[in-house]
């Protein structure tokens, strides 16, 4: 993989870079970076060095969505921050553990368009299906807070003996921390075999 150099808290026109995001098959990279107008904005560094790209767009009032105050655009802003920037007091769950947004969500629009046309309501949040995937079309959903509760890496389903039932469950019936069966599954990457019959 080709060395970029580093654009963290440069600036380029308009935009400052706020962390690297990721590099595509080409072997480009990018860059999340903050318009001085305040949105986010998805960049490839070779587009910010050669001046192409100065601004998130509001330079030219055909591409302004004016939806930067809205509920939507943030829930994308922090979905893109707790992926990318390493000072997101979440990233460490997101980003820390590999979890990415897909290319085409870089952009605002694009994930509005498959919002609006996937069932997003205000009473509704961004969920992903399987929590060690990445965030894209096919693994996310709208849900409500007891659906994003009940999707959680700790209600994980965990078979064994032939019964299926919740990490939280398995821990209380085998007398193990929560903490420590999470660690052993999700983090250590056991089996549940390995993880159950090893006790507290």
């Amino acid at each position: 993989m080709a060395k970029h150099e580093d654009l963290i808290g440069k600036r380029f026109g308009k935009l400052t870079v706020v962390s690297f995001c990721s590099i595509d098959n080409n072997g480009h990279a990018y860059w999340l970076c903050r318009c001085d107008c305040g949105r986010l904005t998805v960049v490839r560094g070779a587009h910010l060095k050669d001046k192409h790209v100065r601004s998130c767009g509001c330079w030219n009032p055909r591409i302004t969505h004016g939806m930067s105050n809205s509920r939507i655009y943030g829930i994308w802003e922090k979905m893109l921050q707790r992926c990318y920037n390493e000072n997101s007091h979440a990233y460490f769950r997101y980003g820390g553990r590999g979890i990415s947004v897909c290319k085409e969500w870089h952009k605002f629009e694009p994930f509005f368009d498959w919002a609006t046309q996937n069932g997003y309501k205000k009473c509704l949040s961004i969920d992903r299906k399987d929590n060690d995937g990445n965030y894209e079309p096919s693994n996310c959903r709208w849900a409500t807070p007891q659906q994003q509760a009940n999707n959680t890496r700790k209600n994980r389903l965990i078979t064994f003996e032939g019964r299926t039932q919740t990490m939280i469950q398995w821990a209380r019936e085998k007398g193990i921390k929560q903490s420590t069966l999470s660690m052993r599954i999700n983090k250590y990457g056991w089996s549940a075999e390995k993880a159950l019959r090893k006790g507290a």
